[in-house]
């Protein structure tokens, strides 16, 4: 009866040790799952979060240049006239009494009041040639002066004649 009794609590120990062994393999399998379906999450809420902030970044760029484009777009078209007239007055400083629309294309006063424009023409001589004239302008000042008529549209009559 020893010898039943020895067996079976040899069987019992050695079931005891497969079972603990079985549960300790299951929860490391568990773990490891549960360890590689948290890294792959981990992974996809990075990848996400990278492609939204993507494009965020790219809408924000496109966003951005389309308002400068219409920014420019808008300077340019509200002070085209007062650029063209600028530099119209300033390459006819180096004549007398004519604006040199281009090289070797010149109206002088007689030619403005055939056509009608004399006005202008004559304005153009007194409030901005002559000035620029006595101001000895260099090709410099005439760069501020057309990005002070860029960026605020209106102001050429007042710099030259207020």
């Amino acid at each position: 009866m020893f010898v039943v009794v020895v067996v079976v609590v040899v069987v019992v120990v050695v079931v005891a040790i497969v079972v603990v062994v079985v549960v300790i393999v299951v929860v490391v399998v568990v773990l490891v799952v549960v360890v590689v379906i948290v890294v792959v999450v981990v992974v996809v809420v990075v990848v996400v979060v990278i492609v939204v902030v993507v494009v965020v970044l790219v809408v924000v760029i496109v966003v951005v240049v389309v308002i400068v484009v219409v920014v420019v777009v808008v300077v340019v078209d509200v002070g085209w006239n007062e650029l063209l007239i600028s530099s119209l007055a300033f390459q006819s400083t180096v004549s007398s009494d004519c604006i040199v629309l281009a090289r070797g294309l010149h109206i002088y006063h007689s030619n403005a009041h055939q056509l009608n424009f004399g006005l202008i023409f004559d304005r153009i001589l007194a409030e901005l040639v002559y000035k620029m004239r006595d101001l000895a302008m260099d090709r410099t000042e005439l760069g501020c002066l057309r990005a002070i008529v860029l960026f605020n549209p209106g102001t050429l009559y007042t710099v030259y004649c207020c």
